[in-house]
């Protein structure tokens, strides 16, 4: 074979690993030596497979086919020769991998950052694309609810009207009801035992006569401070929550009921819960007074706190036991003496 054979093989297998003819012309000769040193056409190919993608395997295999070839001319002997003495040659000036590996190495490098570009890409599309999902169903349930809590304001605001319609009605119809005061006897003048009866009868009716609501309803006002900022009134005896003064009895915020105003008949149990305090406090006060001990030195001696003696005693005790005190805890005067 001659050399113009030799280089159309090199441009063959240049154009199968994407090289330039010319300006890798060296790396493709040292390749080429390689393959000339593989006695098997299915190791030639499987060599150059670990070099090319999978679509070029109908190259691959003309050039194992034209290389097959070339061996069996006569310059085969020394194109092996030739090619044996490169390879040692290359060995002994290089021991690292040749740079047309490194070149395909990065090549493959290159392929796969961009295949798992395209898969990172792909990725976030997704999840942009069910965050924008996700965001539509957030804003559907939304609008629901807002639908659902105003059809409920509006049913709320309804039936309040038609209440305080039948409420005034009430009222109007109670007002003209209404008889006038009987005349007070002047020969009977009231005395105040029966005065205060005749409040809690009149008061007692008043109560009795007051329309009965329903059980359940909405109430006319709320105010939510539990007693905190008004006075508290009284609990609802369905949920347990506090009522103020301002809310009155009406039906209750939390669970609708009914706070009813319970009248007691009898204060009795009231005034008794009332001694007994005063009675406990009374006892504490005098706890100290009632647990005094008097012992045998306040009998023999004189102290300040002595019952048996009198007020000018108790003072010169006090002001012998102040005298003792400072000489105990305060430091005496002292000098030194130095003799020479």
């Amino acid at each position: 074979m001659s050399a113009h054979e030799k280089l159309s093989i090199q441009h063959h297998l240049a154009s199968i690993l994407s090289l330039s003819p010319t300006d890798d012309e060296d790396y493709i000769s040292e390749i080429l030596d390689q393959l000339l040193s593989i006695e098997s056409a299915e190791d030639v190919a499987e060599y150059l497979g670990n070099f090319v993608a999978d679509e070029a395997a109908g190259d691959v295999a003309l050039f194992v086919e034209e290389l097959g070839g070339f061996k069996s001319g006569p310059m085969a002997a020394s194109t092996q020769a030739e090619g044996t003495a490169k390879t040692e040659e290359k060995k002994q000036n290089m021991q690292a991998p040749s740079s047309g590996n490194r070149i395909l190495d990065e090549g493959a490098a290159q392929r796969e950052e961009i295949r798992l570009r395209e898969l990172e890409a792909r990725e976030k599309q997704r999840m942009e694309q069910e965050r924008l999902r996700m965001k539509k169903e957030d804003e559907e349930m939304r609008r629901q609810r807002e639908a659902e809590s105003k059809n409920v304001i509006q049913s709320v605001e309804s039936k309040f009207k038609w209440e305080k319609n039948v409420e005034s009605s009430s009222s109007a119809i109670r007002n003209a009801n209404q008889t006038a005061p009987k005349p007070i006897d002047k020969g009977k003048q009231p005395t105040k035992k029966n005065t205060t009866q005749q409040t809690t009868t009149s008061t007692t009716k008043k109560v009795d006569t007051m329309p009965s609501k329903p059980l359940k309803g909405t109430p006319k006002s709320i105010c939510g401070c539990f007693g905190n900022k008004h006075a508290p009134l009284t609990n609802c005896l369905h949920c347990g929550r506090i009522s103020c003064e301002r809310e009155g009895y009406d039906y209750c915020p939390f669970c609708n009921h009914l706070v009813t105003q319970f009248m007691s008949s009898s204060n009795s149990k009231h005034d008794s819960a009332l001694a007994h305090k005063e009675r406990l406090l009374e006892y504490d006060r005098t706890s100290a007074s009632r647990t005094h001990v008097h012992d045998d030195q306040e009998d023999y001696f004189v102290t300040q706190s002595s019952m048996w003696s009198s007020a000018q005693e108790q003072e010169e005790a006090s002001a012998l036991e102040e005298e003792r005190r400072k000489k105990v805890h305060q430091r005496g005067s002292q000098k030194l003496d130095i003799n020479f």
